[in-house]
């Protein structure tokens, strides 16, 4: 069984082929790439969250 965010995420790949006229594998390729492209910005996110959080610890200002 999958989860609901894999059925969410297969919905929309049928959505996608449909709306666009393109194939079941080209939609899941599309919506894969953007996943991807999501996780590199949330990857970023993170780590320049941690950047400022160091900073923050080195300047003394964060309670440990």
């Amino acid at each position: 069984n999958n989860s609901p965010a894999i059925e969410a995420i297969n919905k929309s790949i049928s959505i996608l082929a449909e709306s666009q006229k393109i194939s079941r594998d080209q939609a899941a390729l599309q919506v894969i790439e953007s996943i991807r492209e999501l996780d590199n910005i949330w990857s970023d996110y993170v780590t320049m969250e941690g950047i400022d959080r160091l900073k923050t610890m080195l300047q003394g200002d964060l309670p440990q």
